[in-house]
This record gives structure tokens, sequence and C-alpha cells, in this order.
């Protein structure tokens, strides 16, 4: 075995062991995918495809599951935190290491981890012979559709980073860091093959694997994010125009049955609904305070009247101080036999969003303003006409950080690509502008010798 195991080899040896038998029994060695004749069978075929979502949706905490709205919302101004580990803490204080333990396993790792276990998906599915074209074309447009995915939130937090879309361990654990634009490209390739192989209607039960709806909406925002905007009008129209994402009220919007979600995953287990909920929502206990209470920058930021606060706020009173935390998932993991709650992960109400900022950069006025109201008419609340595209834009970006809080990390990508960063977060001590990017992991650096540090670590 080589010395030189980097975070894709090894994670090709124990890829499996979370995957297959997670999804339908098939005896499979525990240890790693078994070569192509996985994809000579379409029963093991579709557990190893389901296996990719099943590393996202299973850890609690990673950056697919819970992760980017805990850390993200402490690294940006939206959370604080009662918990004391370190680790923990230096996302809230902005001190991060390039040796903290969740930038390494719940950002990078499990980020490799899934794109690894979809290349070698990609790699077994356009090999064979023996899967019909019909499943095929699904299970590689999801495949493509989850490997930008990952990298999306690797690149956005990293910068430049190694990019790979094949399963070669000796050539993946010496690979260099390649330009953010390139891995943007990369992304933009996956997500348009995507939208061309899959069905607008889900191939589940339910909407836990990608149709072609949830690739235009992860296309939009990509979109968006790199300036594109009438790409971004564009994807977001038509995921609008289908009518299959009508907005609920803020108490429906969350719901597992919620009309606005484009994709939702599933997590193993009777006892956690999501771990949004798990982390947000304290236990009852009446001395036990929330483990991430909101900010008050951000809940003051609310406006009087605003169903989204008495919905998506949640309080509990400790020794007669109030704290305020996340609710936009109300259960925090009892037993249950029934989920009513799923974790959310694309929606409708972002789309509006993104449509509204694209129209506002194209000048379409009109059309933002119509956008930003249905938002905000959901929410209860009235909007008055604009008078010029930097008020607009001034106020869409104030509406994404209500509608989006505590989410998938918005507010922090939003600051990050508006360069507010330092003004926003410069009362934190340990504030500095290379923060704006993670550290790239140390034990990664000290085995792949062509992998270099990012700037202030």
């Amino acid at each position: 075995m080589k010395k030189k195991l980097t975070f894709l080899y090894i994670l090709a040896l124990t890829i499996c062991n979370t995957s297959c038998k997670k999804f339908i029994e098939v005896e499979q060695p525990s240890n790693r995918i078994t070569g192509d004749v996985v994809f000579q069978d379409q029963a093991t075929a579709l557990a190893a495809v389901n296996g990719c979502y099943a590393r996202l949706s299973n850890i609690s905490l990673t950056f697919a599951n819970g992760g980017s709205s805990v850390f993200l919302g402490m690294y940006a101004d939206e959370l604080t935190t009662n918990i004391t580990v370190t680790d923990y803490t230096d996302f809230a204080n902005s001190n991060l290491s390039s040796n903290n333990s969740i930038v390494l396993s719940n950002f990078w790792r499990n980020g490799y981890e899934t794109i690894y276990q979809v290349n070698r998906c990609l790699q077994g599915l356009q090999n064979t012979t023996s899967i019909p074209k019909p499943s095929q074309d699904q299970w590689q447009g999801e495949c493509y559709f989850l490997r930008a995915f990952c990298y999306f939130y690797l690149v956005n937090l990293f910068g430049d980073i190694p990019l790979t879309t094949v399963t070669n361990y000796e050539n993946n654990s010496l690979l260099p860091r390649s330009a953010s634009a390139e891995v943007y490209k990369q992304m933009k390739d996956d997500l348009i093959k995507a939208t061309t192989l899959l069905k607008p209607e889900y191939p589940s039960e339910g909407k836990f694997r990608a149709n072609r709806y949830a690739a235009l909406a992860l296309l939009s925002r990509l979109c968006l994010y790199a300036g594109d905007w009438k790409d971004a009008d564009r994807y977001s129209t038509e995921i609008i125009s289908s009518g299959l994402y009508p907005l609920p009220s803020p108490a429906n919007s969350f719901l597992k049955s919620s009309s606005e979600a484009i994709w939702q995953t599933t997590i193993d287990g009777q006892t956690v609904n999501t771990y949004d909920g798990g982390s947000f929502v304290p236990r009852v206990a009446a001395s036990v305070l929330p483990s991430y209470p909101i900010t008050d920058m951000l809940r003051f930021a609310f406006e009087t009247g605003d169903q989204r606060y008495s919905n998506w706020v949640g309080s509990k009173t400790v020794n007669g101080i109030s704290y305020y935390y996340p609710n936009k998932y109300k259960s925090r993991g009892t037993a249950v036999t029934e989920k009513v709650e799923q974790p959310i992960m694309l929606r409708s109400g972002e789309q509006y969003l993104i449509r509204a900022e694209a129209r506002a950069k194209l000048n379409d006025l009109s059309g933002s303003e119509s956008d930003l109201r249905l938002v905000r008419a959901r929410a209860g609340l009235a909007t008055a006409s604009f008078g010029s595209e930097s008020v607009l834009l001034a106020a869409i970006n104030r509406e994404r950080r209500i509608e989006l809080f505590a989410e998938f990390g918005h507010r922090w990508f939003d600051l990050k690509r508006s360069s507010q960063l330092n003004n926003t977060l410069s009362y934190k001590a340990g504030w500095q502008a290379t923060d704006a990017l993670f550290p790239i992991p140390q034990s990664e650096i000290n085995v792949d010798p062509n992998l270099t540090q990012n700037p202030g670590y």
C-alpha cells in the first residue's frame, strides 16, 4: 500500500460501508465498491448511486447535513454558541486553524468522500452494457448533480481546490489545487449534463433523489454566484414557471410535505427528523440553554409582523434570560413513528430571490420587484416600489438574510460574494480578511506535496 494515503484513496477503501446495504439488501464486501461487477446488475448499481446520497445525509453536521447551517451560521453573524469545545467556538470567534477537526472531517473529507463515490459510480455506469439506457441516464444525471453539489461547497469555502473526475488514487494523491474558475466550469458542465439526463418527474417516492428541477435549482444558484445574470434568470424561471413548487405559509415551509421543496434528503432511523432541528431546538430540561442562539443582530433585522419570525424563531427562558434560536425545523429528535420533517436542500423561496437579484442586475426592475413582493407577501409583509437598482438590490439582500437564515450557509456566502465580509464581521476579535477562506487541513498538506495552504494560516 502506498504511503501517501490522501483524502480520496483512503476513502476508496471504505466507500460502501455506508451505502449499498442501506437501501437494498445486497451482500457486498463491506470495505469497497467491488469493481465493475456492481454495475452489471440494476439492483446493485442503484444501491451504489443511493450510497452517494447516504454519504451526504446519514452523518450528522457534515456540510450537507446540518453542518453548513450550524458552523457557517456561527462563522457569519447569525449564531453564537453555548458549546465550549474549541473546534466549535473557533467558528464563532473567527479563529479557525489548519488543524480544526470539523473543517477536516465535516467539510473537506466528507465532500471528497462523496465525490470519490460519485466518480466511481459514473465510471461504472459509463462502462457497463448491462444497465438499460433510461436507468443509465437517470443515475448518471443524479451523479453529475451530486458531484456539482459537493464541489459547490468545497470551492466556495476553500477557494482553489483539487479537482478530480476520476478514481485513480495515484493521480488523486498528488493533485495540486485547480483555479476556482476551472471548478466552476466543471460544476456548470456537470449540471447542464444533469438537466439533459434527468426528467421532471422524481425517480423515487418523495423528493429524495434529484430530478431535472433540482439540477436547475443548483445551476441557477451557480450562475448567480458567477454573475451570469441571464442564465440565473432563465433557469430559475423554468422552475418557477413549472408551477410545481408554490410558496406555502411559513408554518408549512419546512414540513416533509412542503410544496416549495425541490430536493430533500432522508435520514435513517426513527429518532431524528433533521440534524438542523436536533442541533438548534434545545432540550426541554429547564436549565439547558440552546446550543446555538441567534445573534441580536439577526433577531432585530426582522420587521414587525414578519410571520417568519413567529414561525421560524423559537425562544427559551433560562434563569430569567430569554434565548432565541432557529426554529425552522421544530422536531429536536424524539422518537417518532412517522417523520413530519425532512431536510430541505433546495427550495423555491431561494429561486424567487435568485430571479429577483438577476432581474435587478439586468435592469428588469418591475420583474425583480414582483418576485420580491411574492416572497414578502407569504411572510405577511407589504413591499413598496423601489426607485433604483441599488435600492432594490439592498432590499433583496435584506430579504435573503431573513428568508435564508441559518440555512446552508447562505448568509456567509452572500456576505462573501458581495464583498461585505470585512465590514460586517470586523466586530469579531479574531477576524482578519484572510478568514474569507477556510484553511486547507494540514493533515492533507502533509501527505500531498502539491497541496498548498491558504494565506493567513
